[in-house]
C-alpha cells in the first residue's frame, strides 16, 4: 500500500535543501550529529533517506469492516423531520508506516544497549503520556497529533 504523506511544495522544499544537506555533511557539521548517535555519516545518511523513501510506504497489520452512519445530503428535508441516516460499510485498515515508524523503531533497538535505562525509561513515559493526551482521531487520516499535522479535528 502506498501513500504519500508530503505535499508537493514540500517535496520541492526538500530537493532545495539537499545541496545545503550535503553541503553540511562537507563541512562536517552533521558529522557530529551522526556520532552523537552512535552512527558513522554514511549510516546516518542512510538511515534519513530510508526514512524519506519509507514514509511513502504502509504495511497493512489489520483490515476490517466498520458500520458508519452518515447523513446523505441527497435526502435533504426528510433528514431533518424523520432523521434519516444512511449506514454504510467502510473498510478500516490498521498500517504501521515503514518511514516513520519501522525504520525509526530499528535505529531504537540499535542505539538502546548504548544508553542509560533509566533515562531511556523516563523519555519514552513522558512521550507517551505526551502522544496519549494530544492524539485525536482524524477522518480518512487515522490517528494524530493535532499540534504537528495540518488535519485538527473538531
Amino acid at each position: 500500500m502506498l501513500f504519500l504523506p508530503i505535499s508537493l511544495a514540500l517535496f520541492f522544499f526538500l530537493i532545495l535543501l539537499l545541496p545545503i544537506l550535503i553541503f553540511l555533511v562537507q563541512i562536517k557539521v552533521i558529522e557530529v550529529a551522526f556520532y552523537r548517535l552512535g552512527l558513522n555519516p554514511t549510516l546516518g545518511i542512510l538511515f534519513f533517506f530510508l526514512c524519506l523513501i519509507g514514509s511513502t510506504i504502509n504495511i497493512p497489520i489489520l483490515k476490517r469492516k466498520v458500520a458508519v452512519t452518515r447523513h446523505d445530503e441527497a435526502l435533504g428535508f426528510f433528514r431533518y423531520f424523520f432523521g434519516f441516516t444512511v449506514p454504510e460499510v467502510q473498510e478500516q485498515v490498521l498500517a504501521i508506516n515503514v518511514g516513520g515508524a519501522l525504520v525509526p523503531t530499528l535505529l531504537c533497538l540499535y542505539l538502546l544497549p548504548k544508553v542509560p535505562s533509566l533515562a531511556v525509561l523516563i523519555s519514552t513515559g513522558v512521550v507517551a503520556l505526551i502522544a496519549k493526551v494530544f492524539s485525536r482521531p482524524v477522518r480518512g487520516i487515522g490517528i494524530a497529533l493535532p499540534l504537528f499535522s495540518k488535519h485538527h479535528s473538531s
